[in-house]
């Protein structure tokens, strides 16, 4: 073996290694992103049926302060 092939191999094993990382850190950043995801929907869901913990609207409608002239 030559001292190039060596050197490629000596720089494509850590490189793929760092790629290899990097592909199980995506993933388990893909999942986190389905809960959280599966979270929102299920609480968008709840909050547009009117289905809330406390029975009313998270959103109120005001009436507008000021002079009533």
């Amino acid at each position: 073996m030559d001292g190039q092939i060596i050197a490629t191999v000596a720089v494509a094993i850590p490189v793929l290694g760092f790629l290899w990382t990097i592909h199980r850190d995506v993933s388990g950043l893909r999942e986190c992103m389905a809960r959280v995801k599966g979270l929102i929907e299920g609480f968008a869901t709840q909050t547009a049926s009117g289905n809330n913990r406390v029975g009313e609207s998270s959103y109120k409608i005001r009436e507008p302060q000021g002079n009533s002239s």
